[in-house]
């Protein structure tokens, strides 16, 4: 994360950066890390299959399913339409 930070990015891209936590680890450390993302200022997409991450991380949420996107206002909403249009 730090190499995206220096010089300052326009936006950042996170592909499942916590997939190799076990769910202990990465509940403590969602907190943590949400306010990282918050301090630097940039954008972030953050990729994620996990309905119970993606909740604690974001601020809005879009889902992406059979080519087409679909922004939603909620976490359960998103994984909702998710599999109502998968």
């Amino acid at each position: 994360m730090a190499r995206f930070l220096v010089p300052r990015p326009r936006v950042m891209l996170l592909d499942e950066p916590l997939n190799g936590m076990d769910t202990a680890l990465k509940e403590k450390m969602l907190p943590e890390f949400r306010k990282a993302l918050k301090a630097a200022g940039v954008p972030v997409l953050f990729v994620t299959h996990d309905a119970g991450e993606a909740e604690l991380i974001a601020d809005s949420f879009a889902v992406i399913t059979g080519g087409r996107v679909y922004s939603v206002n909620g976490c359960r909403e998103a994984f909702e339409l998710m599999r109502n249009h998968s």
